[in-house]
């Protein structure tokens, strides 16, 4: 009987230190490359919406949606530094094709304001990433950010406005433009761009598939990166698992 119940014993401890070795999905095990692509994604799709919606007052809806895809990269990653290379990336997305062809016409002003709009924005990811991390992804807050920082690029000559282009009528908005400043314009599409990527990271989160012994956090990627991992999350395959006896 002792021996028994030492070799149970003994087989219980070498299956927890199977189920303690497990390998767990880390950030750092995926391709140094993949970060700065998965962020030019997202940042390239909020530039390319920006660029989009200034071309035909058809497109002028698009505003609403343009700032969603780069709100939803800094919920999923919250923090500054990667909010600072999300905005940069924003910034040099969005001015480069902007200021393309002064960029033959005049070359040493259109860098200038290149490099100065890039800068501008890469400071307003890392105040979003910066926020995000100690108050979550705060509507109110994106959109005062954005205010601050969009008032300063109209003070330097940067730009004139991301949100000029939208017609605002002689209804109730233009008359609330008249009595706070056109800035209020770029706060209520900040606002609305910022609510629906809340709207959308609740859903997503609440549909994650949530795997034992793995972070929610941790999405779709790590498990592809991750060695002997894809299986163990969307198959339900155990760790270790020895071939079927016959």
């Amino acid at each position: 009987a002792s021996d028994l119940f030492g070799r149970m014993g003994r087989h219980l401890v070498s299956k927890s230190k199977r189920l303690q070795s497990v390998p767990q999905i880390s950030s750092a095990r995926r391709p140094r490359g993949l970060a700065w692509a998965e962020d030019f994604l997202y940042a390239g799709t909020s530039a390319f919406l920006l660029l989009l919606a200034s071309l035909a007052p058809s497109l002028r809806f698009l505003l609403l949606l343009a700032l969603v895809p780069f709100l939803l990269c800094t919920a999923r990653h919250p923090g500054p530094a990667r909010g600072a290379r999300l905005g940069f990336l924003l910034g040099l997305a969005y001015f480069a094709p902007s200021l393309a062809h002064h960029l033959f016409v005049q070359p040493l002003t259109a860098s200038l304001l290149l490099a100065a709009g890039t800068v501008a924005l890469t400071g307003f990811g890392w105040a979003v990433g910066k926020s995000r991390r100690q108050f979550g992804l705060n509507p109110m807050i994106v959109s005062l950010l954005w205010v601050a920082f969009e008032s300063l690029m109209i003070e330097v000559g940067i730009t004139g406005g991301f949100f000029t282009s939208l017609d605002l009528g002689s209804g109730y908005l233009y008359k609330v433009t008249i009595l706070f400043g056109f800035l209020i314009i770029s706060f209520l599409v900040v606002l609305v761009n910022a609510i629906i990527s809340v709207i959308i990271d609740i859903t997503l989160s609440s549909l994650r598939l949530s795997t034992p012994g793995y972070p929610r956090s941790f999405g779709f990627w790590h498990t592809v990166t991750a060695d002997a991992l894809f299986g163990q999350c969307h198959f339900l395959i155990p760790h270790e698992r020895a071939p079927p006896t016959w």
